[in-house]
């Protein structure tokens, strides 16, 4: 199989209808400008996305390989824990376009993430206060649990990290992205849940360290710190740990890595620790942060401040109309006013325009008492509503928009690319759009550069690689060029 490119796999989760083979109702989570949240790795892409308003993760190969050597359905070795989020393999399921526009299919990973998780950090970082030490301890015991149960299962992830535990609201953390490509060593998976746990300790301790614990890149030099924490304040149990995860890491000699049982008791122990001052701790960690680097960039799941106030929804009572979701965003009317909002309902616009289109690739011509405009997903204009008329062709990303009388065409930041106007303009057709400038009709390409000379007396779109003209009495077929087809 050859893998798409990440281009490709986005342009379909944009406009899923059609694309997919069993899967239904697939909405790709997006950031501020509209852009699927994804995390790539050497060999896949991770697109954060919901399928049947259930949370998903779809893993898309990239590269020559194929995703998996595995037949479709639900992966041996991803067992129904409790632990582990549920995974199955679709081969062939999506279609994407290569760059010559010819179709593709790509197997794809299926992930059904929990309901309501949030990434580990994301979660510890909103519970930083007393009210929510009940819930970090329970975290604690969670992950305790975690490795117990895969060690009873004989599971190794492999790559057990912050980015790849998703935590549920009642603390029950869940590995997530567990066929990925690290050397799937049990050894990994111990001083990855023992690093993590005391994180998650220390944060309950001293909640102002949470950003150096957590945003520092590859270090870790906050282990060998808590260390001669413990030894000074004599908490055999905190040390044992900490000097456990610190030889695991490497960071200290004998690099002997914690077995399985020591590993176990230790997390169980860290879960019944007091959160306590660690102020020596607190002396010993760098004041400042290390910069991120590039291989440290992922996206994140979305995490919401538990004090921060929600967005009011769309009162779907009080709506005359609700659309389906077009590229991410919902289009609703009011009496006669339309608006946009969200896949959740929260409202991006008030309802103001007199007419709206749907979105595609980011854009959508609106209209007002002012005229007509084009929009992005924020809710911002473009394209200022000054216009007489607006067409937005998605598709090719441009904007045909008619003032005083002449039309031009727009990339989709609003710039004009057409240098001067003509009196009518048809919609794309195959790469070009027929005008009309004084009666005489000829073609210009999507960047307004001139096909053909405005030399025919009528035209028609193309269509099959070829339009009809006529000039004077005699009709006929061209290509591209303006040459006359036999």
């Amino acid at each position: 199989m050859n893998a798409p490119a990440l281009s490709a796999i986005i342009e379909s989760l944009l406009h899923p209808q059609g694309r997919f083979r069993t899967l239904v109702d697939i909405v790709p989570l997006t950031d501020a400008r509209g852009m699927p949240r994804f995390t790539v790795s050497s060999d896949s892409a991770d697109f954060e996305a919901t399928v049947n308003g259930a949370p998903c993760l779809l893993r898309f190969p990239l590269g020559a390989a194929d995703l998996l050597p595995l037949s479709p359905g639900p992966l041996p070795g991803a067992a129904q824990s409790a632990f582990l989020a549920p995974c199955r393999y679709l081969r062939e399921e999506m279609t994407v376009f290569d760059g010559t526009g010819t179709p593709l299919r790509t197997d794809l990973l299926l992930e059904r993430l929990p309901a309501g998780g949030m990434r580990l950090s994301d979660f510890v970082r909103t519970r930083l206060d007393r009210s929510g030490a009940s819930a970090l301890r329970r975290l604690l015991e969670g992950l305790a649990a975690m490795y117990r149960t895969f060690d009873a299962e004989g599971y190794i992830h492999g790559h057990l990290k912050a980015g790849n535990i998703l935590v549920t609201p009642d603390s029950r953390p869940t590995a997530v992205r567990c066929l990925h490509s690290h050397a799937r060593d049990a050894c990994n998976d111990r001083t990855a849940l023992l690093r993590l746990s005391l994180a998650v300790y220390v944060s309950g301790c001293i909640p102002p360290l949470f950003h150096a614990l957590w945003s520092s890149p590859t270090t870790h030099a906050w282990l060998t710190a808590l260390l001669t924490q413990a030894e000074f304040d004599r908490n055999v149990p905190l040390a044992r740990a900490a000097a456990a995860a610190a030889a695991g890491s490497g960071l200290l000699p004998p690099h002997r890595p914690p077995g399985p049982e020591e590993t176990a008791a230790l997390l169980d122990s860290l879960s019944t620790l007091a959160f306590v001052p660690l102020p020596l701790l607190a002396a010993l960690m760098p004041t400042e942060t290390p910069a991120a680097t590039a291989r440290d960039i992922t996206v994140l799941y979305t995490a919401v401040e538990t004090s921060a106030p929600q967005p009011e929804l769309l009162d779907a009572g009080r709506c005359d109309y609700i659309g389906r979701p077009a590229d991410t965003v919902v289009r609703y009317r009011k009496g006669d006013r339309w608006g946009y909002a969200d896949t959740a309902l929260r409202p991006l616009t008030a309802p103001q325009f007199t007419s709206a289109g749907d979105f595609h690739e980011g854009r959508a011509a609106v209209a007002c008492k002012s005229g007509y405009g084009l929009l992005d997903r924020s809710g911002n204009y473009v394209m200022e509503p000054r216009f007489e008329a607006l067409e937005w062709y998605g598709e090719w990303n441009v904007a045909a928009a008619c003032a005083e009388g002449e039309w031009h065409l727009y990339d989709r930041c609003g710039k004009r690319l057409t240098a001067s106007g003509y009196d009518w303009m048809a919609p794309p057709a195959e790469g070009a759009l027929l005008v009309r400038r004084r009666n005489r009709f000829g073609f210009i390409d999507p960047t307004g550069r001139p096909l053909t000379e405005l030399r025919y007396d009528e035209g028609f779109s193309f269509s099959g690689g070829r339009a009809l003209v006529r000039t004077g009495d005699t009709s006929y077929f061209i290509d591209r060029e303006g040459e006359r087809i036999e």
